[in-house]
Protein backbone atom coordinates (compact mmCIF):
# COMPACT_ATOMS: atom_id res chain seq x y z
CA UNK A 1 0.00 0.00 0.00
CA UNK A 2 1.05 3.49 -0.45
CA UNK A 3 -0.35 6.37 0.25
CA UNK A 4 -0.25 10.31 -1.10
CA UNK A 5 -1.30 13.65 -0.50
CA UNK A 6 -1.24 15.58 -3.59
CA UNK A 7 -1.75 19.38 -4.14
CA UNK A 8 -2.67 21.58 -7.57
CA UNK A 9 -2.05 25.29 -7.89
CA UNK A 10 -3.63 26.69 -10.82
CA UNK A 11 -5.31 30.10 -11.53
CA UNK A 12 -8.69 31.28 -10.13
CA UNK A 13 -10.47 33.12 -12.70
CA UNK A 14 -13.77 33.66 -14.53
CA UNK A 15 -15.93 30.81 -15.72
CA UNK A 16 -17.39 33.30 -18.41
CA UNK A 17 -14.61 35.32 -19.25
CA UNK A 18 -11.67 33.41 -19.74
CA UNK A 19 -11.02 31.65 -22.81
CA UNK A 20 -10.30 27.33 -22.50
CA UNK A 21 -7.08 27.84 -24.10
CA UNK A 22 -6.21 31.15 -21.17
CA UNK A 23 -7.00 28.17 -18.35
CA UNK A 24 -5.04 26.86 -15.80
CA UNK A 25 -8.04 24.64 -14.38
CA UNK A 26 -7.04 22.81 -10.92
CA UNK A 27 -9.80 20.75 -11.62
CA UNK A 28 -9.63 19.47 -15.22
CA UNK A 29 -5.72 18.77 -14.30
CA UNK A 30 -7.19 16.89 -11.38
CA UNK A 31 -9.45 14.85 -13.44
CA UNK A 32 -6.86 14.08 -16.05
CA UNK A 33 -4.46 12.67 -13.33
CA UNK A 34 -7.26 10.69 -12.34
CA UNK A 35 -8.06 8.90 -15.44
CA UNK A 36 -4.33 8.01 -15.47
CA UNK A 37 -4.16 6.43 -12.49
CA UNK A 38 -6.93 4.63 -13.44
CA UNK A 39 -5.24 3.57 -17.28
CA UNK A 40 -2.02 2.42 -15.24
CA UNK A 41 -3.43 0.41 -12.93
CA UNK A 42 -5.82 -1.13 -15.32
CA UNK A 43 -2.35 -1.92 -17.28
CA UNK A 44 -0.85 -4.02 -14.48
CA UNK A 45 -4.11 -5.75 -13.75
CA UNK A 46 -5.43 -7.96 -12.08
CA UNK A 47 -2.68 -7.08 -9.53
CA UNK A 48 -3.06 -3.48 -8.70
CA UNK A 49 -5.74 -0.66 -7.87
CA UNK A 50 -5.31 2.99 -7.54
CA UNK A 51 -8.06 5.55 -5.95
CA UNK A 52 -8.57 8.89 -5.53
CA UNK A 53 -10.56 9.60 -2.79
CA UNK A 54 -10.39 12.58 -1.62
CA UNK A 55 -10.30 15.63 -3.39
CA UNK A 56 -10.75 19.69 -1.95
CA UNK A 57 -11.01 22.54 -3.85
CA UNK A 58 -10.13 25.68 -1.82
CA UNK A 59 -12.70 28.33 -2.70
CA UNK A 60 -15.54 26.31 -4.92
CA UNK A 61 -17.81 28.56 -6.48
CA UNK A 62 -20.21 27.38 -9.83
CA UNK A 63 -19.11 30.35 -11.80
CA UNK A 64 -14.97 30.14 -10.74
CA UNK A 65 -12.62 27.56 -12.71
CA UNK A 66 -10.70 26.16 -9.63
CA UNK A 67 -7.15 27.04 -9.06
CA UNK A 68 -6.58 25.41 -5.84
CA UNK A 69 -7.64 21.51 -5.22
CA UNK A 70 -5.95 19.20 -3.03
CA UNK A 71 -6.15 15.16 -3.15
CA UNK A 72 -5.05 12.19 -1.92
CA UNK A 73 -4.33 8.82 -3.79
CA UNK A 74 -4.15 4.93 -2.51
CA UNK A 75 -1.91 2.94 -4.19
CA UNK A 76 -2.10 -1.04 -3.72
CA UNK A 77 -0.55 -4.46 -4.98
CA UNK A 78 0.50 -7.60 -3.28
CA UNK A 79 3.70 -7.33 -5.17
CA UNK A 80 6.15 -4.99 -4.59
CA UNK A 81 7.83 -4.95 -7.91
CA UNK A 82 4.32 -3.91 -9.29
CA UNK A 83 4.04 -1.34 -6.41
CA UNK A 84 7.09 0.10 -7.52
CA UNK A 85 6.02 0.02 -11.05
CA UNK A 86 2.92 1.77 -10.49
CA UNK A 87 4.79 4.71 -8.26
CA UNK A 88 7.42 5.18 -11.12
CA UNK A 89 4.79 5.19 -13.60
CA UNK A 90 2.12 7.98 -11.63
CA UNK A 91 4.96 9.72 -10.92
CA UNK A 92 6.40 10.26 -14.45
CA UNK A 93 2.45 11.10 -15.66
CA UNK A 94 1.73 13.80 -13.25
CA UNK A 95 5.60 15.08 -13.97
CA UNK A 96 4.23 15.64 -17.65
CA UNK A 97 0.76 16.49 -16.61
CA UNK A 98 1.93 19.90 -14.72
CA UNK A 99 3.88 21.59 -17.17
CA UNK A 100 1.54 20.97 -20.63
CA UNK A 101 -1.20 22.43 -18.14
CA UNK A 102 0.97 25.12 -17.17
CA UNK A 103 -0.32 24.10 -13.03
CA UNK A 104 1.96 23.71 -10.41
CA UNK A 105 1.57 20.05 -8.53
CA UNK A 106 3.10 18.77 -5.29
CA UNK A 107 2.48 14.76 -4.76
CA UNK A 108 4.25 13.24 -2.26
CA UNK A 109 4.16 9.83 -0.47
CA UNK A 110 3.08 10.09 3.23
CA UNK A 111 2.62 6.33 4.28
CA UNK A 112 3.90 2.99 2.62
CA UNK A 113 2.80 -0.69 3.90
CA UNK A 114 5.00 -3.20 2.29
CA UNK A 115 3.00 -6.76 0.98
CA UNK A 116 2.37 -9.22 3.74
CA UNK A 117 3.02 -12.85 3.19
CA UNK A 118 1.16 -14.58 6.13
CA UNK A 119 2.60 -17.36 7.88
CA UNK A 120 2.38 -20.89 5.69
CA UNK A 121 2.20 -22.57 8.81
CA UNK A 122 -0.80 -20.93 10.39
CA UNK A 123 -2.93 -20.39 6.71
CA UNK A 124 -2.50 -24.17 5.80
CA UNK A 125 -3.64 -25.09 9.58
CA UNK A 126 -6.40 -22.90 8.53
CA UNK A 127 -7.26 -25.09 5.47
CA UNK A 128 -6.82 -28.33 7.46
CA UNK A 129 -9.74 -27.03 9.53
CA UNK A 130 -11.63 -25.98 6.52
CA UNK A 131 -11.13 -29.59 5.33
CA UNK A 132 -11.89 -30.83 8.21
CA UNK A 133 -15.19 -29.48 8.70
CA UNK A 134 -16.31 -30.08 5.20
CA UNK A 135 -16.36 -26.18 4.25
CA UNK A 136 -15.25 -25.34 1.01
CA UNK A 137 -13.19 -22.53 1.03
CA UNK A 138 -9.92 -21.15 -1.25
CA UNK A 139 -6.70 -19.09 -0.53
CA UNK A 140 -7.17 -15.28 -0.97
CA UNK A 141 -5.00 -12.43 -1.61
CA UNK A 142 -6.85 -9.13 -0.11
CA UNK A 143 -6.28 -5.71 -0.80
CA UNK A 144 -7.12 -4.27 2.83
CA UNK A 145 -4.67 -2.74 5.24
CA UNK A 146 -5.89 -5.34 7.88
CA UNK A 147 -4.47 -5.26 11.63
CA UNK A 148 -3.78 -8.57 11.24
CA UNK A 149 -0.91 -7.01 8.43
CA UNK A 150 0.47 -5.43 11.62
CA UNK A 151 0.70 -8.60 13.70
CA UNK A 152 2.18 -10.74 11.24
CA UNK A 153 5.31 -8.48 11.69
CA UNK A 154 5.66 -9.60 15.31
CA UNK A 155 4.16 -13.34 15.61
CA UNK A 156 2.72 -15.81 12.85
CA UNK A 157 -0.61 -14.38 11.46
CA UNK A 158 -2.88 -15.62 9.02
CA UNK A 159 -6.81 -14.86 8.44
CA UNK A 160 -10.19 -15.78 8.15
CA UNK A 161 -12.63 -14.61 5.53
CA UNK A 162 -16.53 -15.25 5.07
CA UNK A 163 -18.37 -14.70 2.11
CA UNK A 164 -20.36 -11.50 2.09
CA UNK A 165 -23.46 -10.88 -0.40
CA UNK A 166 -22.09 -9.88 -3.72
CA UNK A 167 -18.89 -9.56 -2.22
CA UNK A 168 -19.47 -5.96 -1.07
CA UNK A 169 -16.79 -4.31 1.68
CA UNK A 170 -16.70 -1.25 3.78
CA UNK A 171 -20.31 -0.54 2.86
CA UNK A 172 -23.51 -0.50 4.66
CA UNK A 173 -24.84 -2.55 2.50
CA UNK A 174 -22.09 -5.43 3.88
CA UNK A 175 -24.28 -8.56 4.24
CA UNK A 176 -22.87 -11.95 5.63
CA UNK A 177 -25.38 -14.92 6.98
CA UNK A 178 -25.49 -16.22 10.85
CA UNK A 179 -24.60 -19.53 8.91
CA UNK A 180 -21.09 -18.34 7.25
CA UNK A 181 -20.20 -16.39 9.86
CA UNK A 182 -20.94 -19.55 12.17
CA UNK A 183 -18.41 -21.84 9.92
CA UNK A 184 -16.10 -18.68 10.24
CA UNK A 185 -16.02 -19.06 13.95
CA UNK A 186 -15.73 -23.04 13.69
CA UNK A 187 -13.01 -22.56 11.21
CA UNK A 188 -11.32 -20.26 14.04
CA UNK A 189 -11.77 -23.11 17.20
CA UNK A 190 -10.44 -25.59 15.52
CA UNK A 191 -7.26 -23.92 14.00
CA UNK A 192 -6.94 -22.24 16.99
CA UNK A 193 -7.11 -26.20 19.06
CA UNK A 194 -4.14 -27.62 15.98
CA UNK A 195 -1.95 -25.10 16.52
CA UNK A 196 -2.18 -25.69 20.39
CA UNK A 197 -1.65 -29.10 19.56
CA UNK A 198 -5.06 -30.46 20.61
CA UNK A 199 -6.41 -32.93 18.15
CA UNK A 200 -9.79 -31.69 16.41
CA UNK A 201 -9.74 -34.56 14.18
CA UNK A 202 -12.62 -36.81 15.98
CA UNK A 203 -14.97 -33.59 15.29
CA UNK A 204 -18.19 -34.32 13.27
CA UNK A 205 -18.08 -32.41 9.78
CA UNK A 206 -20.89 -29.72 10.02
CA UNK A 207 -22.21 -28.96 6.28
Amino acid sequence: IMWYDGRIIGFESHAGSTPMSMRRDALATLSEIVLAAERIAKEHAPNAVCTVGEAVIASPSRNVIPGDIAFTMDVRSADAAVLASLDKAIRGTIAEIGPRRKVEIAFEPVWKKPPTIFDEGVVRAVQDAADMLGYSHRRITSGAGHDACNLNDILPTAMIFVPCKDGVSHNELEDATQSDCASGANVLLHTVLALAGVSTRAAEPTK
